[in-house]
């Protein structure tokens, strides 16, 4: 728009100046100013028609639609992938063969010969058998002693003597017989005797009816022993099988 009217304002002044020129030199031929001899005639320039350009409408620019571009997707960092080992050669189960047992001989019983014993001749008459003698324990010097009388279960009735014996033996000077005789007294048992050389002992009159009714039974028995420096006795052999009388 701006350019057409700028060719518009061109073509108006052009035609103006023509004008004008025209004018000025008849005014001043006129006034005597300029001779006709001097001042050429100035022809009239021809009238040329200048096109007057026609306005071409230019065309109005498109709109352009601002694309907003998508903001940036982030990049994950790269994970570390695990590089899978080879696979291994996984071994085939082999059946091992179990070795058979050798075999075994098996001895063959061998036949014995039993030798048949002779016969023994039986004695026709009798025969005497000894009797065998004790023997001692281990540790100790001699068997138990052997109680002779009274007899076992004898019965003694009032003040009366008692006497026990048994089989003597030959003791050494540091040896003796240790007589022990037990009985119920007091509610307890109680224990008396001796320590003697001989091989018998008389039991003390002072011990009648010294025992709880209604018990009258007194037990008895025998043990060898060696008298030592302080004046008590070691057992140098076992205890006599008991006996018993009663004293009434």
């Amino acid at each position: 728009m701006v350019v057409l009217l700028l060719l518009c304002g061109v073509c108006v002044g052009g035609a103006g100046w023509l004008l004008l020129g025209d004018s000025s030199g008849e005014m001043l031929a006129g006034l005597g100013l300029a001779g006709p001899e001097n001042t050429p005639t100035a022809s009239r320039p021809a009238i040329v028609n200048t096109p007057i350009p026609t306005a071409t409408r230019e065309p109005s620019p498109t709109p352009t639609t601002e694309i907003e571009s998508p903001l940036p997707t982030p990049t994950l960092p790269a994970t570390h992938t695990p590089t899978p080992l080879p696979a291994t050669d996984t071994p085939v189960p082999v059946d091992t063969p179990t070795p058979a047992p050798p075999p075994t001989d098996t001895p063959v019983p061998t036949a014995t010969f039993t030798a048949t014993p002779e016969p023994t001749a039986t004695p026709s008459g009798p025969t005497d058998t000894p009797t065998p003698e004790p023997t001692p324990t281990v540790g100790l010097k001699y068997p138990a002693p052997v109680l002779l009388s009274p007899e076992d279960g004898k019965a003694f009735t009032g003040i009366t003597e008692v006497k026990l014996e048994w089989e003597p033996v030959e003791l050494a000077a540091d040896e003796q017989y240790a007589v022990r005789i037990v009985y119920p007294f007091n509610g307890q048992i109680t224990y008396g005797g001796a320590q003697v050389k001989e091989p018998w002992w008389v039991v003390p009159l002072k011990l009648y009816k010294q025992i709880d009714p209604p018990e009258n039974r007194y037990e008895w028995f025998v043990v060898i022993e060696r008298l030592n420096d302080d004046g008590s006795g070691t057992a140098i052999s076992p205890e006599s099988p008991r006996k018993s009388f009663t004293w009434k």
